[in-house]
């Protein structure tokens, strides 16, 4: 697919008929010239060049981002847009309608602004948590088309507090693992998991998970059947050592999942944990049978 910007001579003419002070009014053109005729216009947008202030500069700058918006679509995630300066000499537009555009894209997670480099077409995964879908971190990501990654950042064994001492059914005050797990989607920090382990759920978890990478397999090597019996999500503002973690600004609002596992055979908990997860890199979903 190649571009083509034919400007048209004609002025914009309000409702009155009288020429617009928007200026000129130029349509572009998209061409498919894998056709049997040679080029084949497939879509044709007129996009008002004024760029001038009220509702109709407002409505071209709507409409650059929907142009914009639609070609993104048909891109690969990590494909490099056109820098500011050739949009606005495609569209005929102004540097700031082309930044209001982008920004527009950016807020909807279409692309991402790496400074120094240029804008980059984005894809958010999507992360499903189900009642009926295997609980494991690694193959959720796999499953929305991402490669994660995860590393133990901090562990240890601790006091159980009274409210993770009810949920994991232990004594207040019972010594328990308690993790805290930075996970990568395709290279980009994306989850910082804080887990509370059972004590008899698995042995060596710490180890093993340096090891195995997904606590789900740590789990069933242990002989259990990790089964979510329940997730509780907003968003929220993070603390600022998670922020930091996740390389966001610390003002910036994630996805903050609370999850209890069990066991499927002996309704035994297992973990609790709470998960950090960047909303510019996943879109959770929620999928639960009531029945």
């Amino acid at each position: 697919m190649s571009p083509i910007r034919h400007p048209d001579p004609s002025p914009v003419r309000s409702a009155s008929g009288a020429p617009s002070a928007h200026g000129t009014t130029l349509t572009d053109v998209r061409i498919d010239s894998d056709s049997d005729a040679g080029v084949d216009i497939v879509t044709s947008t007129r996009v008002d060049a004024g760029g001038a202030a009220g509702d109709a500069g407002e409505d071209a700058m709507d409409e650059l981002t929907r142009i914009l918006a639609r070609e993104i679509e048909r891109l690969h995630a990590g494909h490099k847009i056109a820098s500011e300066q050739q949009l606005m000499a495609r569209f005929g537009v102004s540097r700031s309608a082309v930044r209001h555009a982008i920004a527009q894209l950016e807020s909807r997670y279409l692309v991402r602004r790496v400074q120094g480099s240029g804008t980059y077409v984005h894809r958010r995964i999507d992360y499903t948590i189900s009642d009926s879908q295997t609980p494991s971190l690694h193959r959720i990501i796999e499953a929305g088309g991402g490669r994660p990654r995860t590393f133990v950042v901090d562990h240890g064994t601790y006091p159980a507090p009274e409210h993770i001492a009810q949920l994991l059914d232990v004594e207040t005050g019972a010594p328990i693992p308690r993790l805290e797990r930075l996970a990568y989607i395709d290279d980009a920090p994306a989850m910082y998991l804080q887990e509370h382990v059972r004590p008899d759920a698995a042995e060596h978890l710490d180890v093993t998970l340096q090891v195995v990478g997904s606590l789900d397999q740590v789990l069933r090597h242990s002989g259990r059947e990790p089964q979510r019996a329940w997730s509780r999500a907003t968003l929220d503002t993070p603390p600022d050592e998670v922020a930091t973690r996740l390389q966001i600004p610390a003002d910036t609002q994630v996805w903050v999942v609370r999850s209890l596992l069990r066991d499927a055979r002996t309704r035994v908990p297992l973990v609790t944990s709470r998960a950090y997860t960047r909303v510019d890199l996943v879109r959770m979903v929620f999928e639960f049978d009531a029945r």
